[in-house]
């Protein structure tokens, strides 16, 4: 990760998250900063976001259900087709 960004100090020291949990918050502030200040959200296939994080994919699934469960971000998934493939996006809003 390159440049500067904005993350909200209260999920890193938040005691109720994993270190796994703040982690993705992080990436995913970084990530929403470079595509998604203008529209309040940004999307990511499972493969992009476990490439950024440089986590498993448990641990992915388990890291975004706490931020979920813990109302520090929004995920809402869509499908879409791209060369002929079925593609499953994720999309990341931060509530806080």
């Amino acid at each position: 990760m390159n440049g500067k960004f904005t993350c909200n100090s209260s999920a890193v020291t938040d005691e109720k998250l994993s270190r796994s949990a703040k982690w993705l918050y992080v990436v995913i502030s970084y990530l929403y900063s470079q595509y998604g200040f203008k529209t309040g959200y940004f999307y990511r296939t499972n493969g992009q976001m476990l490439e950024d994080a440089g986590i498993s994919p448990m641990t992915l699934k388990t890291a975004k259900k706490e931020l979920v469960d813990n109302e520090y971000i929004k995920v809402w998934h869509h499908n879409t087709n791209e060369n002929n493939k079925n593609i499953r996006v994720c999309f990341y809003s931060i509530l806080k």
